[in-house]
């Protein structure tokens, strides 16, 4: 009875052991799977990190890029900019020359306009000053249907000088103030009288130049002349 009752003691210890190493068996795989699931998160998560690293030095390239772009276009606005300031300093430069040129060519109008506007009058003073002188002095007498115009100017021994173009007023301007100043100035002008080639030494004392002399201009027109027509 004893040896049967250590027998039967015998197997429930072996069962309770074979229980006890089932359990810890099943134990053993429910850790073993924990452990085995463990493993498996952590390879996702390392997965995981890669590809977030993965990313994150994709995003950095990328960042380099477009910092490099953005560099590269600054550098390329700046060069622009430069060109553009360049390019208006240069055309200032050039509208001020012109500008400049312009008023240049505006003051030497003027200064030629104030030219011809002086001449213009001493042109104008020398003929109203002309025109005065022969007002008060060009006189002329009619001889048989003509006008003998003649100037008289100063006092003294009389001269006469005698013309024979139409244009001998304008020359008598020069030579009859010199004159006058010692002599009575006779200046006959034949226009009106005739046309004549001869030279003043041909006229004698018969002519007009005698006429004047001896009848002092108030009888003049009471001479004979003898007319000149050639």
């Amino acid at each position: 009875k004893e040896i049967g009752g250590l027998r039967d003691e015998t197997v429930q210890i072996e069962k309770e052991i074979n229980r006890v190493g089932d359990s810890m068996s099943s134990k053993m795989n429910i850790l073993q799977n924990k452990a085995d699931d463990i493993g498996n998160v952590a390879g996702l998560s390392l997965e995981k990190q890669k590809e977030v690293l993965k990313g994150q030095s994709e995003a950095l390239n990328g960042l380099q890029s477009l910092t490099q772009f953005q560099s590269k276009a600054l550098e390329e606005s700046r060069a622009v900019l430069q060109q553009l300031a360049n390019f208006g300093h240069e055309q200032q430069e050039e509208l001020l020359q012109r500008q400049e040129k312009l008023q240049q060519a505006h003051d030497h109008l003027v200064e030629n306009s104030k030219s011809m506007l002086a001449a213009q009058f001493e042109i104008s003073a020398f003929f109203y000053s002309l025109i005065m002188y022969f007002f008060h002095l060009y006189n002329f007498w009619t001889w048989k249907g003509r006008k003998i115009h003649y100037v008289v100017q100063g006092e003294g021994s009389p001269v006469v000088l005698i013309h024979g173009f139409g244009a001998s007023a304008y020359h008598w301007r020069y030579y009859i103030p010199e004159l006058a100043k010692k002599h009575k100035v006779y200046a006959i002008d034949l226009l009106g009288f005739g046309w004549s080639e001869k030279a003043i030494i041909e006229y004698g004392m018969e002519g007009p130049g005698g006429g004047f002399l001896a009848g002092d201009c108030e009888r003049a027109s009471s001479f004979s002349w003898k007319q000149y027509r050639h």
